[in-house]
């Protein structure tokens, strides 16, 4: 579930790949996650934006019967940034740690101004976050 504020007049940005790891370190124990989840959530993620020609791919995460290392993952697409302070408050049941790792990964490419939010207890609590822009 999301909300808009504000929204006034957009940019349209130029398509550009921006990648990240999703790691996450929680009381001395590191979470691990499988591409698919990283990959279904980073597009969740990226549907509050007016987004055109998303690709996104993901290697490593969490393997059950292997070695499991960090999520690597790559993001390309175009974008409509908006000109003017906006918010965009996004709310979820679980996945705490990995919408945050995703909003601090695309952070620079979306030109979010600051990530407000509750603080992670787990990695599946549920969160509150504001993006402002």
């Amino acid at each position: 579930m999301f909300f808009l504020l504000s929204l006034f007049s957009l940019v349209y940005a130029q398509e550009n790949t921006t990648s990240f790891i999703i790691s996450e370190f929680t009381n001395s124990n590191r979470a691990y996650y499988s591409c698919d989840s990283v990959k279904n959530e980073t597009t969740d993620f990226l549907k509050h934006f007016t987004v055109k020609d998303l690709e996104v791919t993901c290697s490593g995460g969490y393997n059950p019967i292997g070695v499991s290392t960090s999520a690597f993952v790559s993001t390309t697409f175009n974008v409509e940034i908006p000109e003017v302070r906006e918010v965009i408050k996004l709310k979820g049941d679980t996945n705490c740690h990995l919408v945050s790792q995703i909003a601090r990964g695309l952070k620079k490419r979306l030109k979010i101004n600051k990530i407000k939010g509750s603080h992670c207890w787990t990695p599946n609590s549920s969160y509150q976050i504001e993006l402002v822009f």
